[in-house]
């Protein structure tokens, strides 16, 4: 009771100056503005002590420091933690009387408060055990010296401007997440209207600086599924040379993130390394957000200021949320697209498929003393294998069979400049080592090094009932004679289009009533069986001794069943093509 007494003596007037401001702190509440209320404050204060100066400083939630709001002079910068009124009274927590205060050592401020400092007030503004501000009174306007009662009455009126300037903060940042929120929502709108992905990067860096400044931005993305060494970049501020050194930057942090879980960084010099490095030299402040989907780290997302100490947690922790977003709509562009482009794929290689068919023959010829049947197997949409029985002159027929290396569009393609170039020769009524000699020199020329056939062509005659044949590198077709015994057409040649200059040579068979003459491609022999084995040429001559007794289409579908009977989806390994030859009488 007695510290209360004199507490009271010492500043008889405090209740009565309480009651008179009410006036006054109920305009600290009602407020519209920051700009009002200091302006409030400032009138209130110098009234009140008649303060020459009034500076304020405020707690800046996002940064996580203190910075000058008023005057206007001071306002942004920075209170240093090391000396300066406002840190020692951070430090104090209550309010301080500065009798002798050093002269200041900003050039700037000396000039703005146009007289040297006299005597100084400086109380922290404290809300819930929280400051959320400074009030600094510097020097009185009559010349005098702040008392202790000042000091005192200035304590006093300290909590209702803590709890005035916190009530607004608390508003205004209300007001700002609810803001960002909003923006946030028309951000994903926004990326969610168009499936391009160019458009949607474009889009991010345009739309992200309506939430948060930047200086320079940059989104790199991993290369997608199937496109490996494709990275997609989005840029702004950073200059061509630059564009070069964030991908590498990227890389080095893909590489580093790939061992561990990555999180989101905030980064100033003082941070930067080998990895985190800073491509502009004007930066200092950057932001660094993972870009993940599914768990899978899809690409990296960086801002960054030149201002220092620019962003907070708070800043960081909106990025990562709108890093959620653009990793969505990264996600869903990227599916649109492969949707797209695989549609386009099989598009494209069903107008293949059926280019390629063409080149087959819609229906076996008849040929005076053979019944034929065959059937082409393709691994994919566009098989790389292709037969044919051409007519040469009366009563000759020319039998081909070819496997190009490689599969799907490339490998047909081959196969048809294979076939275009043999019919070419062939109508040149060349011999057959002499066909296939033009035949290889052609593609040698005019094919990828690592694209090549091997193929097996024959001429057939009706009359000697003889086959002329010669082999460029093809499975020997089987001949299995009547009598029992089986014969491997293994006589010939190179590969075609592998080697400039290869030579060919024929070889001639007498074809006899009860004859099977089989001719296949690889996918036949390599097929598996019940036991995970290759068929092989060992199974291919059992089957066709089993199946003697068939016809030749019984005999085609029976082995074409073999090629995919133990292949996962029913679909080979490797394209299959049969062409089936019985003797009859």
């Amino acid at each position: 009771m007695e510290g209360k007494t004199h507490r009271r003596l010492r500043y008889p007037g405090f209740w009565r100056k309480k009651v008179a401001l009410l006036s006054d702190l109920q305009e600290l509440y009602v407020a519209s503005t920051l700009e009002h209320l200091f302006e409030a404050l400032t009138r209130l204060l110098q009234r009140e002590f008649q303060a020459l100066h009034v500076l304020f400083s405020v707690w800046d939630i996002r940064r996580e420091d203190y910075f000058y709001q008023n005057p206007e002079w001071l306002r942004g910068r920075r209170i240093s933690a090391a000396h300066g009124f406002a840190a020692e009274a951070i430090r104090a927590r209550h309010c301080l009387l500065i009798e002798s205060p050093l002269q200041p050592e900003d050039d700037r401020a000396r000039e703005a408060l146009e007289s040297p400092l006299q005597s100084v007030l400086v109380a922290p503004l404290i809300r819930k055990d929280r400051i959320v501000g400074v009030v600094e009174l510097i020097n009185r306007s009559d010349g005098s010296d702040f008392s202790s009662a000042d000091q005192e009455y200035l304590e006093a009126l300290s909590h209702h401007m803590a709890m005035s300037l916190n009530n607004f903060l608390l508003a205004e940042e209300s007001d700002r997440r609810r803001r960002e929120e909003r923006q946030l929502r028309e951000i994903a709108r926004s990326l969610n209207s168009t499936f391009d992905l160019d458009d949607i990067l474009e889009e991010i860096l345009f739309r992200v600086r309506e939430v948060i400044e930047f200086d320079a931005a940059a989104m790199i993305l991993r290369p997608a599924a199937g496109h490996e060494g494709t990275r997609k970049l989005a840029v702004y501020g950073y200059n061509l040379q630059d564009q070069i050194e964030l991908e590498q930057k990227a890389h080095q942090i893909f590489q580093e993130w790939s061992l561990g879980f990555p999180e989101a960084r905030l980064l100033s010099p003082q941070d930067y390394g080998e990895i985190y490095r800073s491509i502009r030299p004007t930066t200092r402040s950057e932001m660094l957000i993972p870009l993940r989907s599914r768990q899978q780290l899809i690409g990296v997302f960086t801002l960054v200021c030149d201002e220092e100490q620019a962003y907070s947690q708070t800043d960081l922790e909106l990025l990562e949320s709108f890093g959620h977003q653009i990793s969505l709509a990264i996600e869903r562009a990227r599916s649109h697209a492969s949707v797209i482009e695989k549609a386009q794929l099989e598009q494209e290689l069903k107008i293949a498929r059926e280019i390629q068919l063409g080149f087959l023959p819609g229906r076996m010829p008849q040929i005076r003393g053979l019944e034929l049947a065959a059937r082409n197997v393709p691994s994919r949409l566009v098989s790389g294998d292709c037969y044919d029985l051409i007519p040469i002159v009366a009563g000759q027929w020319g039998m081909v069979i070819g496997d190009v290396t490689g599969k799907a569009i490339s490998a047909g393609l081959v196969m048809a400049a294979f076939r275009a170039a043999l019919l070419a020769e062939i109508r040149n009524n060349f011999s057959i080592s002499t066909i296939l000699g033009k035949v290889n020199r052609l593609l040698w020329e005019t094919t990828d090094p690592s694209h090549f056939v091997t193929a097996f062509y024959g001429v057939f005659d009706e009359d000697q009932r003889v086959l002329t044949y010669s082999n460029a590198g093809h499975n020997p077709p089987l001949l299995l004679r009547a009598e029992g015994k089986a014969e491997w057409l293994a006589e010939g040649g190179m590969i075609l289009g592998g080697f400039r200059s290869s030579t060919y040579t024929e070889q001639r068979v007498r074809l006899q009533s009860g004859d099977w003459l089989i001719l296949y491609t690889d996918g036949l022999t390599e097929a598996r069986t019940d036991s995970s084995e290759e068929l092989g040429g060992e199974g291919l001559e059992s089957l066709v001794r089993q199946l003697r007794a068939s016809s030749a289409d019984e005999m085609v579908e029976r082995l074409a069943g073999e090629v995919v009977r133990f292949s996962p989806n029913s679909r080979p390994e490797d394209d299959a093509t049969l062409l089936v030859v019985r003797v009859r009488e």
